[in-house]
């Protein structure tokens, strides 16, 4: 686990990002725009990857969900922590991910760093509907494989 929160931490910075919180096995990470954020999140993956084959771990893989938008930020116990529909959204997109897999909302994608980093990262992108906890109907996202 060390390693695991060590390589998600390096790939999080070296994008300008932040780390917010551990959960679990899992991490929360803000970032100054989308694209920084998908760019970590295609490094993550890779990383991941790289690690579960190293250390023989069969069927491990990260699943990443990303979403934008406002969010309330709160300090509590001299730490920064974020809430709101934006980030429980994000956590919902996490959840339609499988094992090596960003899953992102179909809005993320009009953005035009977004679109080129997707066309010109050689992925395999699914467009699919999903009902995401917490929210009416179904919705539009997009599931990145490397």
């Amino acid at each position: 686990m060390q390693e695991h929160f060590s390589a998600l931490g390096e790939v999080v910075a070296a994008h300008d990002g932040a780390l917010v919180k551990t959960m679990g096995d899992a991490i929360m990470a803000t970032f100054a725009s989308p694209a920084a954020a998908l760019a970590a999140a295609r490094q993550m993956v890779r990383r991941m990857a790289e690690l579960a084959q190293r250390r023989q771990l069969d069927g491990v893989g990260i699943k990443i969900g990303l979403h934008e938008g406002p969010c309330l930020a709160v300090r509590a116990n001299d730490r920064l922590d974020f809430f709101g529909t934006t980030v429980n959204i994000a956590a919902r997109l996490q959840q339609q991910a499988r094992a090596h897999e960003i899953v992102l909302s179909a809005t993320l994608l009009r953005h035009p760093e977004i679109e080129r980093l997707v066309r010109e990262g050689g992925h395999t992108v699914e467009h699919f509907r999903a009902e995401l906890k917490g929210l009416r109907g179904t919705q539009s996202l997009i599931r990145i494989r490397q």
